[in-house]
């Protein structure tokens, strides 16, 4: 036996189903509507930029060397599953592709 929001008794299992039912389909909607709207002005956070835009100065194939050896060769590798200290093997090799794809990126503003 079930009481609903009128405060009847309800006895039949079919009615029952269709209380438990009107009250779950109304749950997500009322959760959702008592969620406070984020305050979504960016500009704040980000206050040297325009409201159009975002400038990121381009990098260099010098700039990428420096921070590949930075990178200290007893941390675990990341999602790609390099190394730091192969990424710093091979960073004369890559640095240059490295600051093309990033470059072309900042211009196109499309991150791979």
């Amino acid at each position: 036996m079930v009481v609903n929001g009128c405060n009847q008794r309800i006895t039949d299992s079919k009615d029952i189903c269709d209380c438990f039912n009107k009250h779950f389909c109304t749950v997500g909607e009322k959760l959702s509507n008592n969620i406070v709207q984020p305050d979504t002005n960016f500009n704040k956070y980000l206050p040297w930029t325009s409201k159009e835009s975002m400038f990121c100065t381009p990098t260099t194939r010098l700039e990428i060397e420096k921070i590949i050896s930075s990178l200290k060769n007893n941390k675990s590798p990341g999602p790609d599953n390099i190394w730091p200290k192969v990424i710093k093997a091979i960073a004369e090799l890559v640095a240059e592709p490295l600051s093309f794809i990033y470059n072309l990126s900042f211009v196109n503003g499309i991150v791979p």
